[in-house]
C-alpha cells in the first residue's frame, strides 16, 4: 500500500496545485479584464472543457483500463489509441467550430475559444501518455506533466495580461502550456518494462471500449453543470453566484477519493481480469464514507464561517446551501469507488447508461425544484441524484461485489455522530473555541481512519 500512498500523494500535489495555479489567473484575470471580457475568458474554457470529451472520444480511459493489464505494458493499446485519435481529434473540433459559429462572439473571444480548442487538442494527445504512466503506477510522471502544463499557461498567462496582450495573449498562453506539457511529456520515458507482444487490442477493439467513456465524460459535464446553467436561467445571476460558491467547496472535497481511486485503479482492474467477484472491499467503504461524514459533520456547523472566510461575508447566505450539499458526499466518496470498479469490471456501457439516466433525472429535477426553491433546489437535485447513481452502480455491480454487511458501513456513522456531539458541546461553551477545537479533532479523526483503513488493508 505504500505506493499506493504514494501515488495517491502526487495526485493530489497534481489536482490541488493545478486548481490552485489556475485560480491565481482567474483572479487576475477578473481583476485586469473588463466584466465582459472575463465572461468571454470563462466561457472559452467552459467550451473547451465541454469538447474534450467529443475529442478524446473515451480513448484515454480506455487506454488506461487495457494498458493496465496488458501484457506489453500497454503497448499495442497505446499505438491503437494514436491511430484512432486523428480521426476523433479532426470529428471533435469540426463539431466545436461548427458549434461557435453560432455564437455572436467578438473577434478577440472568437480567436481566444479557437486558440483554446487548439490546446485541447493537444491536450487530448498528452492525455494518452498520463494514461499509460497511470496504467503502470507512474503517477509521480503523470503529476509532472499536468504541473508543467498549469505552471507555463499561469506564467505567460499573467505576463500577457501585465502586458496588456487581452483575450488572444489568454488563448496563446493556453496553447502554450499545453505544448509544454506535451514536451514533459514526450520527454519522459513511456515504456520502462521489457518488450513483449500482445496483439490486442487492435484499433477497432480499442474503439469498441472507448465511445462508451466519451459519452459518460460527456454525461457527466451535463451532470455537474447543467445545474449552475439552469440556476441562471430560471432563478437569476445572484443564485449562481452563492451555490457556485458552495459547489466549489464540495468540488475541492472531492480531491481526495479521486486521487486515491486514480493510484488504486491498477490493483482494482488487476484483480479484475482473475476474479470474477472483488476481494473484501468493505474497509474502503467504510473508510470512505468515514471520511465524508466527518467532514459532512464540520462543515455543518461552520458552512458559514467557510464561505466567508474563502469567499467573502456576502457569501455567508448560502451556508444553507453547502448543509444541503454537504450530505451528497456520503454518496460521492463510495461513487468513487464503485464507479472504478464499472471501468474495472469493462463494464463501460452500462456505466454510460447510469451516466445517461443520472444527468436526465438531474435535468428534471432541477427544472422543477429550481423555480421553487431556487439554489437550493438545485442542491437537493445533487443530493438526489447522487444517491440515485449510488443505487444504480450497486445493483449493476451486485455479480461482481461480495455481500457487505450494512451494519458495518454504519460503524463510520456512529463515530461522526460522536465528532458530532463533541463539536456540538464546544460550540455551545464558545463558537470560537469549536472551530479551533473542531479542527483539530477533524484532523485527528481523519489520520485515525485512514490509519485504521490502511491497517485492514495491510493485513
Amino acid at each position: 500500500m505504500n505506493r499506493v500512498w504514494t501515488n495517491t500523494l502526487w495526485k493530489i500535489l497534481a489536482i490541488l496545485g493545478g486548481k490552485l495555479l489556475v485560480f491565481v489567473l482567474l483572479f487576475a484575470a477578473a481583476r485586469r479584464l473588463s466584466l465582459a471580457d472575463f465572461g468571454y475568458f470563462s466561457f472559452a474554457l467552459a467550451f473547451g472543457y465541454i469538447l474534450f470529451p467529443l475529442i478524446d472520444a473515451g480513448l484515454g480511459t480506455a487506454l488506461w483500463r487495457e494498458a493496465t493489464t496488458a501484457a506489453d505494458a500497454g503497448r499495442r493499446a497505446y499505438s491503437s489509441s494514436r491511430r484512432l485519435l486523428g480521426a476523433t481529434a479532426l470529428g471533435g473540433l469540426a463539431i466545436g467550430l461548427t458549434v461557435l459559429c453560432f455564437f455572436a462572439l467578438p473577434p478577440a473571444a472568437f480567436w481566444l475559444t479557437v486558440l483554446i480548442l487548439a490546446g485541447i487538442a493537444i491536450s487530448v494527445v498528452v492525455n494518452l501518455r498520463q494514461a499509460v504512466f497511470k496504467s503502470r503506477e507512474r503517477l509521480r510522471e503523470d503529476a509532472l506533466v499536468s504541473l508543467a502544463a498549469n505552471l507555463a499557461y499561469v506564467i505567460l498567462g499573467l505576463l500577457g495580461l501585465w502586458a496588456g496582450a487581452g483575450l488572444v495573449g489568454l488563448g496563446l498562453a493556453f496553447l502554450a502550456g499545453q505544448g509544454c506539457g506535451a514536451y514533459v511529456a514526450f520527454r519522459l520515458a513511456l515504456f520502462t518494462e521489457p518488450e513483449r507482444v500482445d496483439p490486442h487490442p487492435t484499433p477497432g477493439e480499442l474503439w469498441r471500449s472507448s465511445w462508451p467513456f466519451a459519452l459518460i465524460g460527456l454525461f457527466t459535464v451535463v451532470y455537474f453543470r447543467v445545474d449552475a446553467l439552469l440556476l441562471e436561467r430560471l432563478a437569476g445571476a445572484a443564485e449562481v453566484g452563492l451555490y457556485s460558491a458552495a459547489y466549489r467547496l464540495i468540488e475541492a472535497a472531492m480531491i481526495l477519493p479521486a486521487a486515491f481511486l486514480a493510484a488504486y485503479f491498477p490493483r482494482l482492474a488487476r484483480e479484475a481480469e482473475t476474479k470474477p467477484v472483488s476481494g473484501d472491499l468493505t474497509p474502503h467503504f467504510q473508510w470512505l464514507i468515514g471520511t465524508a461524514a466527518l467532514g459532512v459533520v464540520f462543515g455543518s456547523f461552520f458552512a458559514g464561517d467557510v464561505l466567508e472566510l474563502l469567499f467573502g461575508a456576502a457569501y455567508r447566505q448560502g451556508s444553507s446551501t453547502l448543509i444541503l450539499l454537504l450530505p451528497a458526499l456520503l454518496s460521492i466518496y463510495p461513487n468513487y469507488l464503485l464507479t472504478t470498479l464499472l471501468v474495472a469490471h469493462r463494464r463501460q456501457k452500462s456505466f454510460m447508461k447510469i451516466t445517461a439516466l443520472c444527468a436526465l433525472a438531474n435535468i428534471l429535477l432541477n427544472c422543477l425544484a429550481i423555480p421553487l426553491w431556487e439554489r437550493l433546489g438545485a442542491a437537493g437535485s445533487t443530493l438526489v441524484t447522487e444517491g440515485l447513481l449510488t443505487f444504480l452502480a450497486v445493483r449493476e455491480l451486485r455479480p461482481h461485489l461480495p455481500r457487505i454487511s450494512l451494519q458495518k458501513l454504519l460503524v463510520p456513522l456512529n463515530y461522526a455522530a460522536i465528532f458530532g456531539l463533541l463539536l456540538g458541546l464546544l460550540y455551545f461553551v464558545s463558537p470560537s473555541a469549536a472551530m479551533v477545537g473542531g479542527c483539530g479533532l477533524l484532523i485527528l479523526g481523519l489520520i485515525a481512519a485512514w490509519w485504521r483503513f490502511h491497517r485492514q488493508v495491510e493485513e
